[in-house]
């Protein structure tokens, strides 16, 4: 069987409608209970076979659904060769070693080090298994003139992105770097957008101001609800981290700022996710945003065992997202809205940096990379400060892992964290084949949730 139209379909029903999304046109269809079950049948039959015996039984439906699913398949043939349906994923990889200005996207990990003793940390303690460090004014300086240097003169918003580490260990650098942006930024008409990823224990009235003046997206780092984060997020000193959050978080609150949530699902988190999503957003935080833990401690690990109940919550979930939608309640949880514009727009997912000509972020030394994984990974970096972007970047070559190519979640996942499959403790045959599953699920409800809102007109203005 060929993999690809093995796994080219995606079926699904919502209430009494039955829908297929194809994985290379990227368009929904409403279909029919016969329909979706023929598609189905593609997993296991090739088209002559269902053809032949629909004529035998004398089943003109099914023939004439097979009929129709044939036409489609040949007619767009073409995107299935070489991976067409990858090319501007491929084409991201560009020669940043040249003059070429493609970036928009800055990211100033300011400090390496964290006031937080996670349990799964992969920045090993926030310093990336380097020394403890923080980023000098000068050194922050070079970094932003550099970047701007990679900034083509027509841009008209670039993306700032402060981390860590835990980046308010170092708030006069990231004030310092804020203002020297947005000078710099004005001399060129340019918008800035801010964002900082902060585990939330140590904002002050100072920083808090800097967030509200220059509009910075906040996205605070918790679990889920306070015994998880407890364990999971607890401080190097005694104290209560969760509470300590909540606190800043009614703050940014009281000045009409929205929060973000980035939730990590260890065994526990997924276990309680319905339960910790419904408490943050009842707790202040707008948007929630989750992730797999990268781990190969089997007591935190996600089995593909964790992800059945982890499907039906979520559900339930999106189902919330959904009324919230329809009734203008700004409470979501992003993997499911972030990917409508993809659907909508039939784009590919590109989140993964790695290959991107438009990010650059700098260490503390001021070393660049691509990817924040990769941190003390000499053979990951692209250059320095000192010395520009490294020739041999023009080198780094898109290879399509052979599980994405053959599917249907393919064009809407974009294949996902390259650099977690890298360094998932090389467990990808097992590991990694769970995150991959939890992204397939996570992508089923997106189409589900999207389907929904089209119906209801409901996209307009969350899908640009």
């Amino acid at each position: 069987m060929d993999k690809i139209l093995e796994n080219r379909f995606y079926t699904y029903q919502i209430d009494d409608k039955y829908f297929y999304y194809d994985s290379i046109t990227s368009v929904i269809s409403e279909s029919t209970i016969k329909l979706n079950s023929t598609i189905e049948r593609l997993k296991h039959e090739n088209i002559d076979t269902i053809k032949n015996n629909a004529m035998k039984e004398q089943d003109i439906e099914t023939y004439k659904y097979i009929s129709k699913l044939e036409k489609l398949i040949k007619s767009t043939d073409y995107l299935c060769d070489n991976g067409v349906q990858f090319t501007r994923k491929k084409a991201q990889v560009k020669n940043l070693a040249d003059d070429t200005k493609t970036c928009n996207t800055l990211w100033l990990s300011i400090s390496h080090t964290c006031n937080m003793n996670c349990i799964y940390c992969f920045g090993q303690g926030g310093n990336y298994g380097g020394p403890e460090t923080m980023m000098s004014k000068e050194t922050a300086k070079e970094s932003i003139d550099l970047f701007f240097s990679k900034v083509d003169n027509n841009t008209k918003r670039i993306k700032v992105n402060f981390f860590g580490g835990e980046p308010l260990t170092n708030k006069k650098v990231l004030i310092y770097s804020v203002d020297y942006i947005n000078k710099v930024a004005v001399k060129k008409g340019i918008k800035v957008k801010y964002l900082i990823d902060t585990n939330g224990t140590l904002l002050d009235d100072e920083i808090i101001n800097v967030f509200i003046e220059n509009n910075f997206e906040v996205i605070i780092s918790i679990d889920g609800v306070e015994e998880i984060q407890n364990k999971n997020r607890p401080l190097r000193i005694e104290g209560n981290s969760f509470e300590i959050i909540m606190n800043n978080v009614r703050k940014l609150n009281r000045l009409n700022k929205k929060v973000t949530a980035r939730m990590t699902l260890t065994k526990d988190a997924m276990r309680n996710f319905k339960k910790s999503v419904f408490e943050l957003w009842d707790r202040g935080f707008s948007y929630i945003f989750f992730e797999m833990v990268s781990t190969s401690m089997s007591d935190l690990k996600v089995t593909g065992e964790d992800l059945e109940e982890f499907r039906q919550q979520l559900s339930e979930v999106a189902e919330v997202t959904y009324k919230n939608i329809i009734s203008g309640i700004d409470k979501e949880v992003l993997n499911l809205t972030k990917k409508f514009d993809i659907i909508h727009k039939r784009n590919i997912g590109t989140e993964c940096s790695y290959y991107s000509p438009y990010t650059l972020m700098f260490t503390p030394e001021g070393e660049i990379y691509n990817c924040f994984w990769m941190f003390g990974k000499e053979e990951h970096k692209i250059g320095t400060i000192k010395h520009g972007i490294c020739k041999s970047v023009r080198d780094r070559v898109y290879k399509e892992d052979d599980m994405c190519r053959a599917c249907w979640a393919k064009r809407i996942c974009g294949g996902g964290c390259l650099c977690k499959e890298i360094t998932h403790s090389g467990e990808k045959e097992d590991n990694f084949e769970v995150y991959c599953n939890q992204r397939k699920i996570v992508i089923a409800e997106v189409l589900k949730l999207y389907t929904k809102l089209s119906y209801e007109n409901a996209l307009a203005n969350i899908c640009g």
